[in-house]
């Protein structure tokens, strides 16, 4: 989807451990750069040693809401399950058209809570507990019924 080439500069936004650094190093070659940011000194570190056989991997660790890159600085940027860890994601998307170059391309993934779906027999109940737990929300009484794959 990002459509990685040699030579680009690409960003992964929360990129953790650097579990993804090593692909997106692979799909812009050698004359390109991959950056991976965390807030995490620790998950940081863990990126650094991963990826230390990388030369064209930086890790740095800053905000994602005022991240530490020049404007129009990147080719492609990242991030998945990030967003809804952060106080305001509203900044962190402005943050990710400040540093993109023109015709730059953008990728993010976020969980849909809403839609979690565990299929066991063990699970009665367990989603709706997860997802109003994990969003501060009282189900609809769509919400509360039986699943569509359980007798009610």
């Amino acid at each position: 989807m990002m459509d990685l080439r040699p030579g680009q500069t690409v960003l992964d936004i929360g990129c953790g451990p650097g579990t993804d650094l090593a692909g997106l190093s692979d799909g812009v070659g050698s004359s390109g750069t991959v950056i991976g940011l965390d807030h995490d000194p620790v998950m940081a570190d863990q990126a650094r040693v991963r990826l230390a056989d990388r030369t064209n991997v930086e890790i740095l660790v800053g905000d994602a809401q005022g991240m530490p890159l020049a404007d129009g600085s990147v080719d492609r940027a990242r991030t998945d399950r990030m967003l809804q860890h952060v106080p305001d994601p509203g900044r962190v998307l402005a943050e990710f058209r400040r540093v993109a170059r023109p015709g730059a391309v953008i990728a993010m993934a976020e969980p849909d809570w809403h839609g979690l779906l565990i299929d066991s027999p063990a699970s009665e109940g367990l989603v709706r507990h997860i997802t109003t737990k994990s969003s501060g929300t009282r189900p609809s009484a769509a919400a509360s019924s039986a699943s569509p794959n359980r007798p009610g």
